[in-house]
């Protein structure tokens, strides 16, 4: 389990760290927290585990008559419940690289602009837009980090044709989001959308999809769903506000999203880890 007493360092060195264990109580749920207290020129890591009040398995039921599928050659194909069961179960995925679906995307990891910027440099449209979701993080309490990496997966690096631009009752929007690109039609649908946003610029689509993700999910007042497992899983109401398809995108983004932080070693992780009832 991450958080323990060793940490994988850019050289690939295992290096010892020190720990904190704090328990707190929270609306009946019990909250362990480590801070990972590492080198200088390193940011802190902390790691949180959460308890809810319902079994695994159940929350499985309530998932499996949602008619789960992934996304594979080119069309939606059903997943087996082994299959739901694989992803939805934060035991198989609470260790070493595969935290970073459990990483709170509501913590500022203060990266400079230029930083920002050399990640975005080979993104298409883009490109030296690191100010943009700087702001736009500070402004909805999201991680500018998660923010740019699920820009640059949802467009393709900025190559998709919602972050071109589609134009619209003659006037060009853009949806850097994929926000309601829903799969019977997501160029129709997700263009239409940010016609009604008035997302006119790359800049208006970022803030406006930053704002978005803040409301809806990562800072939303009732279902706090402060990291893609919980966008993906919910379970905190399984089966209700659940952001992606595919049974796979929480774990699909791993990769992503462990590498834009890899470029930031000042940045303070924070992970948000669920424990399901008698698990």
């Amino acid at each position: 389990m991450y958080g323990g007493q060793i940490r994988i360092t850019n050289d690939g060195q295992k290096q010892s760290i020190g720990t904190m264990t704090v328990n707190e109580s929270n609306a009946g749920n019990q909250i362990d927290s480590k801070i990972v207290n590492n080198k200088e020129g390193v940011g802190k890591t902390e790691t949180v585990h959460k308890n809810y009040n319902i079994k695994l398995e159940e929350a499985l039921n309530i998932q499996m008559k949602m008619s789960p599928k992934y996304w594979a050659d080119g069309k939606w194909v059903n997943a087996t419940r082994e299959q739901v069961r694989k992803y939805l179960d934060p035991n198989n995925y609470n260790d070493g690289d595969n935290n970073y679906q459990f990483l709170d995307l509501s913590a500022y990891a203060g990266v400079s602009e230029e930083e920002m910027n050399n990640y975005l440099s080979n993104k298409g449209i883009l490109c030296e837009k690191g100010s943009v979701f700087i702001e736009a993080a500070k402004k909805y309490g999201v991680s500018e980090v998660y923010l740019a990496a699920h820009t640059a997966l949802e467009t393709g690096n900025g190559s998709s044709k919602l972050a071109t631009g589609v134009e619209v009752n003659g006037v060009k929007v853009y949806n850097m989001f994929g926000i309601h690109a829903f799969d019977s039609d997501p160029i129709g649908a997700g263009s239409k959308y940010a016609y009604e946003m008035g997302w006119t610029t790359p800049e208006k689509s970022i803030e406006g999809g930053a704002k978005w993700i803040s409301e809806k999910y990562i800072n939303n007042s009732s279902y706090k769903q402060n990291n893609l497992y919980k966008m993906r899983w919910n379970p905190s109401s399984p089966g209700k506000h659940q952001y992606a398809t595919d049974v796979r995108w929480a774990a699909n983004q791993i990769k992503n999203i462990k590498n834009m932080y890899d470029k930031f070693p000042k940045a303070n992780l924070k992970f948000d880890i669920p424990i399901y009832k008698n698990k």
